[in-house]
């Protein structure tokens, strides 16, 4: 059996903890008016066409990077459509808009004014293209200018390690979300305050470059009222492979050694960059979340009706919620379960993606509890057409699009010989 022992990263650090800045006595050094004054002069030499406007794609060497912790905190962050997430230190406000574009209500908040004015002015210049948001706050380092449980989801990019009261914002955190909702993190590790990096940062720069412990975290988390730390571990560098070792591996596998090694580096690497998340009770599962979908179709009955002088379809169809949340039915930016029907050619060729819709119950469906829906549909005028009916969350996806329920269909030629009548 293999076992390996978390080790500190060595590289880029100093050789004694005594050399060089030691972070707590800058945090006792440093007054709040000192640190706000040094951020604000920090940004306020920014401008449109600077490199931090532009993140995550503003740098060829620093964009991979960025956009692999960036792909790990938002799969940490659990989001949805509709949600409302707070961007913490939002900086110029790049992730903000990117949470807007996803569908979300995003609100980006900073210590900072000269940020909050960039984020403005981004906010001003790239518009929001999809149903989602943004607002840009500034806030006194305190208490976060929101009403208590108000919050579905917090992300923190990098910004966490720059407190002096990292104790005091995670209180904010618990008070402002809502039951369900969660913080996510990227941050860097238990020894960042030592990297050569930081100690320049905090010797040119009135700035904090704070550790971040996770046993500290869980600590101060179990205070406030928040759940211990859900880490997600990857590797910090892509492992690179020759097609022979690739080969070798879709094939035969990989080897003991390989293996030895490759679990060797993850775990050297575990608390160098720290991807993780705090819950608040437990997770609300929804149907605006994809993952939670599932649903199963059972026809009841099928009768010919006109449809003001056309011809038509009675139907009454038994839905089951096999997935793994609650179907949302009443009307909601996103995740609303309907009954939908998809008008296809004879070749399976979409015509009318929304054909029709028909609603649900007006109360939630909960997992594993059904339904009967009954409506009246007006067939198409011309022959040779397909009729699929399907569960959608509105805003998020049709269930079968990825696997998650029996769709049935109905081609005109069956109707019309009364098939399944």
């Amino acid at each position: 059996m293999i076992s390996f022992k978390f080790v500190k990263p060595n590289k880029k650090l100093f050789a004694s903890k005594n050399q060089g800045v030691d972070v707590q006595q800058r945090i006792a050094q440093l007054s709040d008016t000192e640190l706000l004054k040094a951020a604000d002069a920090y940004f306020a030499r920014f401008t449109t066409d600077s490199i931090q406007y532009k993140k995550p794609f503003s740098d060829p060497a620093q964009s991979p990077k960025l956009a692999m912790h960036l792909g790990i905190m938002l799969q940490a962050a659990d989001l949805f459509r509709g949600a409302r997430v707070l961007d913490f230190g939002c900086s110029t406000g790049w992730l903000t808009l990117g949470l807007a574009q996803m569908g979300c209500d995003a609100i980006g908040i900073d210590v900072t004014p000269s940020a909050i004015r960039l984020a403005e002015r981004l906010k001003a210049t790239r518009r929001v293209k999809s149903d989602g948001s943004m607002d840009f706050h500034c806030y006194d380092g305190y208490r976060l200018p929101l009403s208590d449980e108000s919050i579905d989801r917090i992300v923190c990019f990098e910004a966490f390690h720059h407190l002096r009261d990292q104790a005091a914002i995670l209180k904010e955190f618990a008070r402002v979300l809502k039951q369900g909702g969660r913080v996510a993190f990227l941050e860097p590790g238990p020894e960042h305050s030592q990297t050569i990096e930081s100690q320049t940062e905090m010797s040119q720069y009135k700035v904090i470059e704070n550790n971040v412990s996770l046993p500290r975290i869980a600590e101060i988390a179990a205070q406030v009222g928040l759940r211990p730390p859900e880490v997600l571990v990857q590797f910090q560098q892509p492992q690179q492979l020759s097609f022979a070792e690739f080969e070798q591996w879709s094939t035969k596998g990989i080897s003991v050694k390989r293996a030895h090694a490759l679990l060797k580096t993850l775990v050297n690497q575990v608390t160098d960059t720290q991807c993780f998340y705090l819950q608040k009770g437990e997770a609300q599962m929804d149907s605006r979340q994809l993952k939670t979908l599932g649903g199963e179709l059972q026809l009841l009955s099928l009768v010919k009706e006109s449809v003001g002088g056309s011809p038509g379809l009675r139907f009454a169809l038994t839905l089951r919620n096999t997935g793994t949340g609650k179907w949302l039915t009443e009307l909601v930016q996103a995740g609303q379960v309907r009954l939908g029907v998809q008008l296809l050619n004879s070749d399976e060729a979409v015509v009318n993606l929304n054909y029709a819709r028909f609603d649900l119950n007006a109360t939630p469906v909960e997992i594993s509890q059904e339904c009967v829906i009954n409506g009246v549909l007006r067939l198409p005028a011309k022959d040779g057409y397909i009729l699929r009916f399907d569960l959608v969350a509105e805003h998020v996806a049709w269930f079968a699009q990825h696997g998650r329920s029996n769709p049935l269909t109905f081609t005109s030629q069956e109707l019309k010989e009364q098939r399944l009548l």
